[in-house]
């Protein structure tokens, strides 16, 4: 995993960030994980009736899906996968604006906003 960060940013501060982020995801996938096991047996029940089991395949592959990202997790957290750490000086806040820090990263800031704007993300003010 590579991890690009602004230069400001000490290789302990990267890393207590990507510790606090691996945690959230964790926290996050824990209860859908447990929760899709639980209910995917449960779906048995609608085998009896004619057609495929949808409801029982998704709460199933939510279930995997949940699964295989905890086991993710997990694989990082144990630094099983090697983690490198990138300092980016156009990363820096005062290093120009939002569209430029995208680029640094190789990204198209149109399409990143484009996809912040359909998920609910408020866009980045500019400092005053």
């Amino acid at each position: 995993i590579e991890l690009h960060h602004p230069e400001r940013m000490s290789a302990e501060e990267v890393q207590a960030a990507w510790r606090s982020f691996l945690a959230a995801s964790r926290r996050r996938h824990w209860p859908w994980f447990v929760a899709n096991l639980l209910i995917a047996p449960l779906s048995v029940v609608l085998a009896v009736l004619p057609g495929p089991n949808v409801i029982g395949y998704w709460f199933a592959y939510r279930a995997l899906h949940h699964g295989l990202i905890l086991h993710g997790l997990r694989q990082v957290r144990k630094r099983r996968v090697e983690t490198v750490l990138h300092s980016t000086g156009r990363l820096d806040r005062e290093a120009g604006s939002e569209a430029e820090r995208l680029a640094a990263l190789g990204h198209d800031s149109e399409a990143v906003g484009a996809f912040l704007r359909r998920h609910g993300v408020k866009p980045e003010r500019p400092a005053a």
